[in-house]
């Protein structure tokens, strides 16, 4: 498990279940990206196997995102051809 919080401008209640969609913004006077970041995010965890989450406590509040990967069984070392 990863988490990393900051204390940024947050992300409103009402965008919290969306945060992770395609295209998705704040408003125009907080948006500072093209909203494809935490989308893209979002797709290479699941490729793994793994789970992201957003938290906030609104506007102004900061937020905090926890990424969870399952744990990679050891692998048997690797043998070579003699």
């Amino acid at each position: 498990m990863v988490e990393v919080t900051d204390r940024g401008m947050g992300i409103a209640a009402e965008l919290l279940p969306h945060v992770f969609g395609l295209f998705v913004q704040g408003s125009s006077q907080t948006a500072g990206g093209l909203g494809v970041g935490l989308a893209l995010a979002q797709r290479l965890v699941q490729e793994h196997a793994g789970t992201i989450s957003a938290a906030s406590d609104g506007l102004g509040q900061g937020s905090c995102f926890t990424v969870r990967l399952p744990l990679c069984p050891p692998r048997p070392a690797a043998t070579f051809l003699q």
